[in-house]
């Protein structure tokens, strides 16, 4: 399994508790890609 989606897991877990913890709405957008050409076109 790539390393970012380890990543982006964390990334999801830590955003959802600071949404519980603080009963507020979080917006948040992780992009998983290899290379920042993938960033772009995505």
């Amino acid at each position: 399994t790539p390393h970012f989606e380890y990543v982006a897991s964390e990334c999801v877990k830590g955003l959802a508790g600071v949404s519980l913890e603080y009963d507020l709405p979080v917006g948040f957008g992780v992009l998983t890609v290899d290379t920042i050409d993938q960033a772009v076109e995505r």
